[in-house]
């Protein structure tokens, strides 16, 4: 008799760059990723919704680190700084 077997590959994920949609910071992980209602300043917060971007927050720096599974780890580094009367960057 002769059996046959599938095999199947390993399916990959449904995008490239799917790691891009890890958090930046524990605050945005724990309000699930909606963080419309948050007002302060909190510079992490601006990747998320650029809006919050304020000229208080000049001259502030965001660390982040997280160790993820199974050896993996990431970081995310972002500082804001006021060079005009109405640009922030």
């Amino acid at each position: 008799m002769i059996f046959s077997v599938g095999v199947n590959a390993q399916i990959g994920g449904t995008s490239v760059y799917s790691f891009l949609d890890l958090p930046n910071s524990s605050r945005i992980a724990a309000l699930g990723g909606s963080v419309n209602a948050v007002k302060d300043n909190d510079l992490s917060l601006c990747l998320v919704n650029p809006a919050f971007l304020t000229p208080k927050m000049s001259n502030q720096i965001a660390l982040s680190f997280v160790d993820y599974y199974s050896d993996i780890n990431y970081g995310f580094v972002s500082y804001a700084r006021n060079f005009k009367k109405n640009w922030n960057v």
